[in-house]
């Protein structure tokens, strides 16, 4: 009974712990993509916006800021998922059959 607690306990730790990361490593992306959207179209040359709508420039950039804040993170947790449950199915093959450990190398 100890040893399933101290095994959820480990579990919860490491998703909290992957989530932080995730959540801190958008947070990044998202200030660093703003920042450089904001100094490109600052150095933007006049003539841009003038052939350039102004809904035009507003849009490619919320799309971009979207993508950055919602997809991104999504796909790199669908990622972290899958990869989790392929090293978790391996663990629990080579536990249950340890011939198949010396056939993998």
């Amino acid at each position: 009974m100890l040893k399933i607690n101290r095994t959820a306990l480990i579990l919860a730790l490491t998703v909290y712990l992957g989530t932080v990361c995730g959540f801190e490593g958008a947070l990044k992306a998202a200030k660093r993509l703003h920042t450089e959207m904001l100094s490109r179209i600052i150095r933007a040359l006049p003539a841009f916006f003038d052939t350039t709508p102004s809904g035009r420039i507003l849009s490619r950039l919320s799309s971009d800021t979207y993508t950055t804040d919602f997809t991104l993170p999504e796909i790199l947790r669908m990622w972290q998922l899958c990869s989790l449950r392929v090293i978790a199915t391996l663990t629990v093959i080579s536990y249950t059959t340890p011939i198949f450990v010396i056939i993998i190398l």
